[in-house]
C-alpha cells in the first residue's frame, strides 16, 4: 500500500511530460539588450508555430501589456480549442486535495473494522474544511470570470501596463510597449477593432465557463481518487498512474 502512494506522489512530482514549453522571460535573454530586441520582435513567430497556449489566469492577466498582447496575437492566429486557462489559485487547492485524499485513502486501509468509528470521525472532520474550501475555490472562480468579463468589456490598449514603464526605466532598460508596436504580431492585432478583440476575449468567457464544467479540478479530483485508490489496492504498473495524471491533473 505505502509502496503505491509513494509512486503515486513521486509520478506527481517528479514526472516531466515529453513537450517544449517557451516561456518568455526564461527564453528570451533579460541582460543584453540586442538579444532582448531580437527576442521580442520575434515573438510573433514563435506564437504563430506554437501548438497551444496554456494561460494562467488572474485578475491582472487583462492589465499586463504582454499577456495581452500574446493571448490577442494566439487568439489571431489558432482556433479558440488550441487555448488552455487555469486559475492560479487552483494550484493550492489541487495540491490540498490530494494530501487529504492520501490520508482518507491511508486510514480507511488502516483502520480495523472495530475502530471504523474513529475512521468515520476523521473523515467528518476532514470533510468540512474540505468541502468548504472547495466551495469557496469554486465561488472564486466564477467570480474571476465575471471580473474578466467586466475587464474586457473596458478594455484598451492604454490601460495595460508594462513593468519597464512602471520602473521608469531607470536601469536604461528598452521599452516594451516601443518594441511591441514594431513587432509584427503586435500590427496584425492592432489592424483589428478593439470590438472584434473583445468579441474574441468574450468567446474566452465561453470556452473558460465549458471547461470547469467539462474537466475542472472537480474532474481532476474524480481521477486522483481513482489514482489513489488503485494505488493502495493493488500493484500499479507507472505507466497507469502517468496516464491517469496527464488525464487529470493537466488542464
Amino acid at each position: 500500500m505505502y509502496i503505491g502512494i509513494a509512486v503515486y506522489w513521486l509520478t506527481l512530482l517528479v514526472f516531466r511530460r515529453q513537450t517544449r514549453v517557451f516561456l518568455d522571460i526564461a527564453c528570451i535573454d533579460q541582460q543584453d539588450s540586442k538579444l532582448k530586441f531580437e527576442g521580442l520582435v520575434s515573438m510573433g513567430a514563435v506564437i504563430k508555430r506554437s501548438q497551444s497556449m496554456l494561460v494562467l489566469w488572474d485578475s491582472t492577466y487583462v492589465k499586463r501589456l504582454w499577456c495581452i498582447f500574446e493571448l490577442g496575437a494566439f487568439l489571431h492566429t489558432h482556433d479558440m480549442s488550441a487555448l488552455k486557462v487555469c486559475p492560479t489559485y487552483l494550484g493550492p487547492v489541487v495540491m490540498g486535495s490530494n494530501v487529504a485524499l492520501t490520508l482518507v485513502m491511508v486510514l480507511s486501509r488502516s483502520v480495523s473494522d472495530e475502530d471504523a468509528w474513529i475512521f468515520m470521525s476523521v473523515v467528518a472532520a476532514l470533510s468540512l474544511p474540505c468541502f468548504t474550501l472547495m466551495a469557496s475555490s469554486a465561488r472564486a472562480y466564477y467570480r474571476s470570470i465575471s471580473t474578466m468579463d467586466q475587464q474586457l468589456s473596458q478594455f484598451s490598449p492604454a490601460l495595460v501596463d508594462s513593468s519597464c514603464c512602471q520602473c521608469g526605466h531607470e536601469d536604461g532598460s528598452l521599452c516594451d510597449r516601443k518594441i511591441i508596436l514594431r513587432s509584427s504580431f503586435a500590427c496584425c492585432v492592432a489592424q483589428e477593432p478593439i470590438s472584434t478583440l473583445h468579441t474574441d476575449f468574450g468567446a474566452l468567457r465561453g470556452q473558460i465557463l465549458q471547461r470547469v464544467r467539462a474537466s475542472g479540478f472537480y474532474g481532476g479530483l474524480h481521477s486522483r481518487s481513482r489514482v489513489l485508490d488503485a494505488c493502495v489496492t493493488s500493484s500499479v504498473n507507472p505507466k497507469r498512474v502517468w496516464g491517469f495524471r496527464l488525464e487529470g491533473f493537466l488542464p
